[in-house]
């Protein structure tokens, strides 16, 4: 069958990555569709009780007291997390003292909606069926998980609406030659280094290198602009290195490796005694500090030992001796998985299981008590009766998480390994027969590039909310699935013209 070339006008039939066509689809009636879904879908989150939560005891953010008052200062000795997330609620409380709850919760729905027709146009422009493509993108916008991160202010949701407008406008500035598109595509990569400390400059260089590799005579136009996203990012990380002596968005990294954890108690003890692993290892995961006064910087957002303001004495993650506690855990890290492999093994296991539980388990702050039916009904077809639990042993306890008697999916144990081979091979095979001349074969690359980046960081990196982590490329594992249905079609109706031909006697 022939392929229309990436650098198509855009008119006509669609063209997926692997070269199928498909009747251009009228997108009114869809796009009526999923907005009908999305409103009744939070009208019955409002109408349970569910309310937009501004979570102000989550480790990452810094006191309100600060954010309303020093605002600018504190931003700037920022060095647990990229700035984006506390700068934005810094802005909401100084705009909207009284009200920023319902500023941010229709902010968060209008990304919500925004990311619901990215993903159905997206899967469309990949020549997923139209009808497939409106089904899934329904059901993933009204799905417990999508209900719970959208009413939370945190950077999942933020991010996973990222990802899906970065590989939609690659997608259409290569097919279209827009350069809004490709502006769009950049501007999105470098929001997500600036949100998410998951995604980091290399990253930033790969999944925005590789393409403009492959398509340079398109991307070229906006080099311009990929270049001045790309300087603000290294001015992040020049200020970062200048200011703390780290090279990166934040400082917290070692706390999310958490190996040492994966040992026992007492053979921790006596590792700390030997000197192998630093003491902070006996340590609850965030301690508490104390800032001598000759260590004291006069910047709030450094010196205090604790958040103003907040009940329960919560440790100020943002303090200046945490730097030095990231940094051992780090170190600690690394020897844990030098020395002690089957100790890190054990946790990437664990990390690998949690991965692939439903995005509503587990996450006790996403407030599943408003529609816990809702929730059972999903992660009943998640967990589908009849199937073998594939998994060694049920989850373990985790701090902050209390353990539960529950395998992981094995729904999604199988599907989506399945669906991220099949994007790894139909790419290397559409690159192998064609080379990246497509449109559509770039964005999957693009797509295959942050499904394996993630998977990885989510599984071999994180541990205790792999599951959140894994919610992050739940929009690119719908737009896979369509795209092979679309696969799975083209190569049947190839099957049955092939045995047409054959029964007439026209075969050659």
């Amino acid at each position: 069958m022939p392929t229309q070339p990436w650098h198509s006008s855009g008119q006509g039939a669609a063209i997926s990555p692997l070269g199928a066509r498909s009747k251009p689809p009228t997108e009114t009636a869809p796009m009526i569709a999923i907005t009908a879904v999305f409103i009744v879908s939070r009208f019955f989150w409002i109408l349970g009780g569910g309310r937009f939560q501004v979570p102000f005891d989550f480790h990452q953010y810094l006191s309100p007291v600060l954010l309303s008052s020093r605002l600018l200062q504190s931003i700037y000795y920022l060095h647990y997390q990229p700035p984006l997330l506390n700068l934005s609620l810094g802005a909401g409380l100084k705009l909207f003292p009284n009200s920023y709850h319902l500023v941010f919760g229709l902010l968060f729905a209008a990304i919500g909606l925004l990311m619901a027709i990215t993903v159905y146009l997206l899967m469309i422009d990949l020549g997923a069926p139209p009808w497939f493509s409106l089904i899934a993108t329904v059901l993933f916008e009204a799905g417990p998980a999508t209900l719970m991160f959208e009413n939370l202010f945190y950077d999942t949701y933020p991010t996973a609406a990222l990802l899906s407008v970065a590989a939609f406008s690659l997608n259409r500035f290569l097919r279209d030659g827009i350069r809004l598109y490709g502006t769009a595509f950049v501007v999105a990569l470098g929001v997500l280094v600036f949100l998410n400390r998951s995604f980091q400059l290399p990253w930033f260089v790969a999944v925005g290198g590789i393409p403009c590799f492959f398509a340079f005579d398109r991307m070229r136009r906006i080099l311009a602009a990929g270049l001045v996203v790309l300087g603000l990012v290294l001015l992040l990380y020049l200020k970062n290195f200048l200011v703390f002596g780290t090279f990166s968005t934040g400082t917290a990294m070692g706390v999310n490796l958490n190996t040492a954890q994966q040992i026992q108690e007492q053979e921790r003890k006596e590792l700390v005694r030997e000197g192998k692993l630093s003491p902070i290892e006996m340590l609850s995961m965030y301690p508490l500090v104390h800032m001598p006064e000759s260590a004291r910087t006069g910047i709030p957002a450094l010196d205090d030992e604790i958040k103003r303001d907040r009940p329960g004495a919560e440790p100020n993650l943002n303090n200046l001796a945490y730097i030095q506690i990231s940094r051992l855990e780090a170190r600690d890290a690394v020897w844990v998985i030098v020395h002690r492999p089957d100790a890190y093994a054990r946790g990437v296991w664990r990390s690998i299981k949690y991965y692939f539980e439903p995005a509503s388990e587990d996450l006790f702050y996403l407030r599943r008590e408003h529609i816990e039916q809702w929730c059972a009904l999903y992660e009943e077809f998640l967990h589908f009766p009849g199937l073998p639990e594939l998994s060694i042993d049920h989850r373990e306890g985790f701090p902050y998480f209390p353990p539960r008697g529950a395998a992981p999916s094995t729904v999604l144990l199988l599907v989506l390994p399945a669906l991220a081979m099949f994007a790894v091979v139909s790419t290397w095979g559409a690159w192998v027969a064609r080379g990246f001349s497509e449109a559509g074969v770039v964005t999957m690359l693009f797509i295959t590039l942050n499904v394996l980046y993630l998977t990885a960081s989510g599984t071999l990196v994180v541990f205790g909310e792999n599951n959140r982590y894994r919610y992050l490329l739940d929009p690119f594992y719908l737009v896979l699935s369509g795209v092979f249905l679309a696969r799975v079609r083209l190569w049947m109706g190839s099957r049955r013209r092939l045995l047409a031909s054959r029964e007439t006697g026209t075969d050659d």
